[in-house]
């Protein structure tokens, strides 16, 4: 072939032999870290995806579910304030009754008051030593 070519040879088998082990170990991870630079971006990319695709179903479910809870404790809170206003109008009617209550025992004759209930006879010259 070098006859044929009528050229000199570009590089001998020592220089070629050099040029690949440069190559080899040089360039390829060379290479290798030129080609892969913006991989990291890409994977996260495709992770993500993944991800998104695998708790889709459950995030969407753990949504409804929260949304679930949120009407749940609305309803019961609600409940609860029902609950405690009519507990609350049913202990001023229970005062209320209280206090006519007190009142007809204060000023009825038939009820015996408990100042006038001690009265006989329970004094000092009432006593039969005398």
């Amino acid at each position: 072939m070098k006859a044929k070519a009528k050229s000199e040879e570009l590089y001998g088998r020592a220089q070629m032999g050099a040029i690949f082990w440069w190559c080899l170990f040089l360039g390829e991870p060379l290479m290798f870290f030129w080609l892969s630079r913006k991989d990291h971006e890409h994977e996260e990319d495709e992770v993500e995806k993944r991800v998104e695709a695998r708790t889709g179903d459950r995030r969407k479910r753990l949504d409804k579910m929260s949304e679930d809870i949120d009407a749940v404790i609305v309803a019961k809170t609600k409940k609860l304030a029902d609950e405690i206003a009519l507990l609350k109008s049913e202990r001023a009617a229970i005062m209320a009754e209280n206090q006519v209550l007190k009142a007809t025992v204060e000023f009825s004759t038939e009820v015996a008051r408990p100042s006038e209930t001690g009265k006989s006879g329970g004094g000092v010259l009432d006593q039969d030593i005398l």
